[in-house]
């Protein structure tokens, strides 16, 4: 890795495994590529899709999927179904739909699984799945999986939902899940987004055994181990509820490291809010409360932990002796029963931290080394960089510095923080780049980056964090751009006026949280390249850019919960690539050409509300898609068109009215819908 002999040899050994660990998830990801252009080359054979019911149609689930065909629903009614149920590799893109409230699977306690799914792009929604051995849902090396809304209950020795190795880019979404022996979900897999589901009384919730998975909105509860085990690192813990959990809320025991704990709810677990014995992660803006031990106890290195509350825990945040090079930075601490902050090890950084009392070192113990002002030490933030070594934190004052940073791999593990409202780095529309960063685990954050021509900030390394900057006026380029990156976080920014894309991805593993996105001449968010996979876009707002909101030329991203408003053309354009992303919750209102545009295969499209936008709300032109619960009114050129080359989608209990001329428009027969609330549509059938 070139300059990273300069490094000490222990973070020159972690940056070499982290990036092996890049390579391992990008050759997996070309073998899934490989692996879909045969399967999508099969699939394009298929002429008729139909609904198979059970029991109507077949007496069982099983005996229908042995008739079915790709894209086919098997619709299933109420009752009690004895089996286990296996969807063998030659039928893909499988939909099974319980018809019902009290559809069940039941193995009476004899059965090793309720689905075993070894085919890409299966559903499998609302199903009761109870008293099975070793799983309820096992998916075997496969992607594109979508397990929505089941109710999980009793695995005698294995996992409520087990993914195994080689499984890739599959949703889990708005599941219950209790009473798994094991875990409540085991994620073997890469690049899966567990999302709004609930986990109790299981072993540990979820256990990640992987890396570059997106662990979104779920509340996990009553477990007998922890509420999170991470084995190995680079995985997104966003916005959950953990809570009275008989271990820890997330733990995190060794390997990899360089993951994000971001906007947690960690409380009343039976041991620490978090433990950390890995490297470079990042645990930010979470609340620790009322934790039996530790709200959060650090054994790990190169650690940044960030404006999180630590409330009534016995100690706040505890610093261990094995604990170096790490960052405490803005957390604020009330009532923790011993003390506040524990620091064995005084070679850390501790800044602007709110405490009530604390037990040993203060914030004037840290490493003189490790604190370099800008400009009291060094007039540049340039040479300060030249003088920093890892686990370094530069510290810049209010000014206006006019300077193209780079950051060369050398430099990995140090953080530049802007101090006051007022730090500027102004390009005079001449320097190239605001931020050039080639270094791993990274912190830039607080800074105004305007009139650069090339980009505000680019990114080429591993783990690297960009936290509330303000980027504007890129005279020619964009305003963040990832090239070959790997576990970026970007968190709170605000992006404007650059002459290209708002933010341009050629990268994989982003995750893209909370920031306003507006006014640029391109895209607000462009995944280019076929690679681009592995993102959670979330919580976002995107508006007013001058073309798309978003726009995914790869696939296996996540798009939740964002509004995407006002921008030229569409809202989110999937153009190409692998597919199978989703596009969950949210709000896509008066884009200049469509809410949603398809043209790859297999996204699921699930609870947005698209509304106002001036040609269709959702405009798909290929196969495979899942359009479900989405609220879709007057948009101008019908609610949702399927063009001609449109084959083998499915359309279920949408609410759509007010689109002119028709809420849905089928060109080619040739797709499903299930109870649909419409009052016009070509053909006249479809709705109802």
């Amino acid at each position: 890795m070139l300059g990273s002999e300069n490094l000490p040899l222990g973070l020159q050994k972690l940056l070499e495994e982290w990036k092996n660990s890049v390579k391992d998830y990008h050759s997996e990801l070309v073998k899934m590529m490989a692996d879909s252009s045969g399967a999508s080359s099969q699939s394009n054979g298929q002429t008729a899709q139909r609904t198979l019911h059970v029991p109507k149609d077949f007496s069982t689930i099983t005996k229908a999927v042995r008739k079915a065909k790709s894209g086919d629903v098997i619709l299933v009614s109420n009752g009690t179904y004895y089996e286990s149920i296996t969807v063998p590799s030659d039928k893909p893109s499988l939909r099974f739909i319980a018809n019902g409230d009290k559809v069940m699977l039941n193995g009476q306690g004899k059965l090793k699984n309720g689905f075993m799914l070894i085919a890409n792009n299966v559903e499998i929604k609302g199903f009761i799945i109870e008293d099975y051995v070793k799983a309820a849902i096992e998916v075997k090396g496969v992607y594109g999986v979508k397990l929505i809304e089941n109710t999980i209950h009793g695995v005698s020795k294995g996992h409520g939902i087990q993914l195994d190795q080689g499984t890739f880019s599959n949703l889990i979404w708005k599941n219950i899940i209790s009473n798994a022996y094991q875990n409540g979900i085991n994620l073997q897999s890469k690049n899966v987004w567990v999302v709004d589901n609930a986990i109790r009384q299981s072993g540990n919730g979820i256990r990640i055994q992987t890396v570059g998975n997106h662990i979104v909105g779920n509340v996990i509860q009553h477990n007998r181990a922890s509420g999170i085990l991470e084995d190995e690192g680079f995985n997104l813990i966003y916005d959950n509820e953990i809570s009275e959990n008989q271990k820890d809320g997330i733990e995190l025991p060794s390997s990899l490291g360089g993951s994000i704990s971001l906007g947690n709810k960690i409380e009343n677990n039976k041991m620490n809010g978090q433990t950390i014995k890995t490297p470079g992660n990042v645990v930010l803006d979470n609340d620790f409360i009322g934790n039996e031990l530790y709200g959060v106890d650090v054994d790990g290195k190169l650690n940044v932990i960030e404006l999180n509350k630590l409330i009534e825990n016995m100690n706040g945040l505890v610093v261990n002796k094995s604990a170096t090079r790490n960052l405490v930075y803005r957390n604020h601490f009330k009532g923790n029963r011993k003390s506040d902050l524990v620091v064995e090890n005084p070679k850390n950084t501790f800044l602007q931290n709110h405490l009530n009392h604390i037990s040993n070192p203060k914030e004037e113990h840290n490493s003189k080394n490790d604190l370099i002002h800008v400009p009291q030490d060094y007039e540049t933030i340039s040479s300060a960089v030249t003088a920093a070594s890892p686990g370094s934190t530069i510290v810049v004052e209010n000014g206006v510095y006019h300077e193209e940073v780079s950051v060369p791999i050398s430099k990995s593990g140090i953080r530049i923080i802007a101090q006051g409202n007022h730090v500027t780095l102004d390009g005079r529309n001449k320097l190239k780049v605001g931020f050039d960063l080639s270094s791993s685990i990274l912190l830039i954050q607080g800074f105004k980056i305007v009139n650069y021509t090339d980009a505000g900030i680019y990114v080429k390394g591993i783990g690297v964090s960009l936290v509330e900057n303000e980027i504007k006026n890129i005279t020619s380029g964009s305003g963040i751009e990832l090239s070959l990156a790997f576990s970026t976080l970007i968190w709170k920014n605000e992006i404007a006026h650059a002459s290209d894309d708002g933010i341009r991805i050629k990268a994989m593993n982003t995750w893209i949280v909370d920031n306003s996105v507006y006014a640029n001449g391109g895209n607000g968010v462009n995944f280019e390249g076929n690679t681009t996979v592995g993102s959670t876009v979330t919580q976002n707002r995107f508006f007013s850019n001058g073309m798309n909101g978003t726009v995914d030329n790869a696939g296996f991203n996540f798009l939740y919960n964002n509004e995407i408003r006002g921008n030229n053309h569409d809202g989110v354009y999937e153009i190409a690539g692998l597919g199978s992303g989703a596009i969950i919750a949210n709000t896509l209102l008066s884009n200049g050409l469509n809410g949603v545009r398809l043209e790859n295969e297999g996204d699921h499209v699930a609870g947005n509300t698209i509304r106002f936008n001036s040609e269709s709300g959702v405009l798909i032109k290929a196969n495979f898609h899942n359009v479900e619960h989405n609220t879709i009114s007057l948009n101008k050129r019908n609610g949702v068109l399927l063009e001609k080359e449109a084959n083998h989608n499915f359309l279920s209990r949408d609410t759509l009215f007010r689109n002119s001329p028709f809420d849905v428009k089928e060109e080619d027969k040739n797709n499903t819908f299930l109870q649909n609330e419409c009052m016009r549509s070509d053909p006249p059938e479809i709705c109802g």
